[in-house]
């Protein structure tokens, strides 16, 4: 996703005041949508009863196959508001950059990387730990499934926050 906007991005003329301005705007009207994001989530959190609720594209992963829930994880990411707004922000930035060819392959590939540092570990922690990592990833789910809503309203707010800022520097 971060390819194709990137490439779009390299296609504007970022020297005129109307492409920087047209990317502060949208940047802050990234940074007002994951806000909204953000309350919604934590409205669900406290509007709920009992034990939380995984949202249904979530139950189940753990018992799938290896190569569906590799796909699944695929569209949930590519699907996920807070990284399409990422992707979008982060395109935005490498375009206006100016950059080679290379630095900008380079820059993309450091920001897949760490992108993916989150999906990584409990892989990480498999092959590490072997048969004892199963203690440990449990309390990770358990953990995630309980505070889900919150660790993603914390992830909107504090990319909200960003990109509200960068678009208002910008502007």
């Amino acid at each position: 996703m971060l390819v194709v906007f990137d490439l779009v991005a390299e296609q504007v003329d970022w020297s005129s005041s109307d492409a920087s301005r047209g990317a502060a705007i949208l940047r802050i009207l990234l940074g007002v949508w994951l806000l909204v994001a953000a309350v919604k989530k934590l409205r669900k959190r406290g509007a709920a009863d009992g034990p939380p609720e995984l949202p249904p594209r979530m139950r189940g992963i753990s018992s799938m196959a290896p190569g569906r829930a590799a796909t699944t994880g695929l569209a949930i990411g590519a699907l996920n508001p807070k990284n399409i707004a990422m992707a979008l922000a982060s395109a935005l930035a490498i375009g206006a950059a100016g950059l080679s060819g290379g630095e900008n392959a380079t820059v993309i590939a450091v920001y897949v990387v760490l992108a993916s540092v989150g999906v990584a570990a409990p892989l990480v922690v498999t092959v590490a730990l072997g048969d004892r990592s199963q203690p440990v990833l449990e309390g990770w789910r358990d953990w995630l499934e309980r505070n889900n809503d919150v660790v993603m309203a914390v992830l909107y707010f504090v990319f909200a926050a960003v990109l509200i800022g960068n678009g208002i520097q910008k502007w």
